[in-house]
């Protein structure tokens, strides 16, 4: 018991030293910092929420972000990873222009770093996979792109539910840290915005396409950082789940 007793301990203090170097001036550090942070609170069903006092995590908040007239099918599908991932509420206010993210303010900004990157990535490899569709004398067409982002975050959203279920069954906590969190969510999302609904994301047919966008997925490491992520223009500007 005093065992185990240490060791949450030190994963704690570990959080807390985490949490501090977050607001290093150092944008690369600070992110590392958050993404490390989390990855730790949601393995040992920690509740970042509860370390306010000590490491200024801060409780559920919530930020806005201007939305751009066209809400592309990467931005929707990064969105929906945040959303059912990284502890983090999207909501599209059309007549506002805007999109609200609800989560605590560490979530929130590491959703923004883990969307940006996510579609920049997903753009950057769609764009190699055209390359080699136009080397074989084949046409990248509309239907390709878009089947290609699909089965690349497809991938990426398969390998985030097995490591979710891993510490499911590592920890039983995890699951009630998570329902705990996602009840304040939706109490902030009401509060806020009131009654949301549904924004669907257009399925499209597999293909060839597809099965490259999920290999491109599967070889994506999630923990490389971006570079200027922290200034990078559009982060969590367009697409997401729910509409006003």
């Amino acid at each position: 018991m005093k065992r185990r007793a240490k060791a949450m301990s030190d994963h704690l203090d570990k959080i807390k030293k985490l949490l501090r170097l977050s607001k290093s001036s150092n944008a690369h550090e600070a992110e590392l910092a958050l993404a490390r942070a989390m990855e730790l609170a949601m393995k040992h069903g920690i509740d970042l929420a509860e370390l306010a006092d000590d490491a200024e995590a801060g409780g559920i908040v919530h930020r806005w972000f201007p939305l751009k007239a066209r809400l592309a099918r990467e931005w929707k599908l990064a969105l929906n990873i945040a959303a059912n991932f990284f502890e983090v509420s999207p909501c599209v206010c059309r007549n506002r222009r805007q999109v609200l993210f609800v989560g605590r303010e560490d979530a929130i900004t590491v959703a923004d770093y883990i969307v940006t990157f996510l579609v920049r990535e997903s753009r950057r490899l769609c764009a190699a996979y055209a390359e080699e569709v136009k080397a074989a004398r084949r046409k990248m067409t509309s239907g390709k792109r878009a089947a290609f982002i699909s089965g690349f975050f497809t991938a990426i959203g398969a390998k985030l539910t097995e490591g979710r279920f891993d510490m499911m069954r590592e920890n039983d906590r995890f699951a009630i840290v998570l329902r705990t969190e996602k009840e304040k969510r939706d109490g902030e999302m009401g509060r806020v915005i009131g009654k949301t609904k549904t924004l669907p994301i257009k399925k499209v047919k597999r293909s060839a396409a597809t099965l490259a966008g999920w290999m491109a997925g599967e070889t994506t490491n999630l923990q490389r950082p971006l570079d200027g992520a922290a200034n990078a223009d559009g982060a969590l500007s367009q697409g997401t789940l729910t509409l006003t």
